[in-house]
């Protein structure tokens, strides 16, 4: 290949290169940024009564803000003298 022929592709590369970014005009930056949005967490918890009635709730966060808490299981009626090995003493 010659030095012409070499000059020519290497022309053509940045050429396209260039066309490519003017038609991409950062949109595609743009739209990135624009597609972060803050995530839904979720999170489940036990809720019980002093009669050792439960519900299993599931919660869920975002902004660290509670947007939304729902029944997760049906409430349960644990025996007298039971202990929640879950949670923290």
């Amino acid at each position: 290949m010659g030095l012409t022929k070499i000059a020519i592709v290497v022309i053509i590369i940045i050429l396209a290169f260039l066309i490519g970014m003017l038609l991409q005009s950062g949109q595609l930056t743009t739209k990135a940024i624009q597609e972060i949005e803050p995530q839904e967490e979720t999170t489940t918890r036990a809720l019980c009564n002093s009669n050792n009635e439960c519900i299993d709730v599931k919660i869920t966060i975002k902004e660290n803000k509670v947007i939304k808490i729902e029944p997760a299981s049906v409430t349960r009626k644990f025996p007298e003298g039971w202990y929640d090995s879950g949670k923290t003493p």
